[in-house]
């Protein structure tokens, strides 16, 4: 009996969790900027898929070219 009291209550968390959003978990990234200077961006491309929602395709390659 108890042996099912955990699983629910492992189900019970597993589920709350599943119902946040993944974007809170997201570290906001600017790659663009020269802080790091281990990557580069080796290119770049935005589209807008609507007003004020752009979508960016971001290509970054160390120095040596191998990562």
């Amino acid at each position: 009996m108890k042996v099912y009291s955990i699983i629910k209550a492992i189900l019970t968390v597993a589920l709350l969790i599943s119902m946040i959003p993944m974007n809170v978990f997201a570290e906001s990234v600017d790659y663009t900027e020269e802080a790091d200077d281990y990557y580069k961006v080796v290119s770049q491309k935005d589209w807008e898929l609507a007003p004020g929602i752009v979508e960016s395709e971001i290509v970054i390659n160390n120095d040596s070219g191998d990562r």
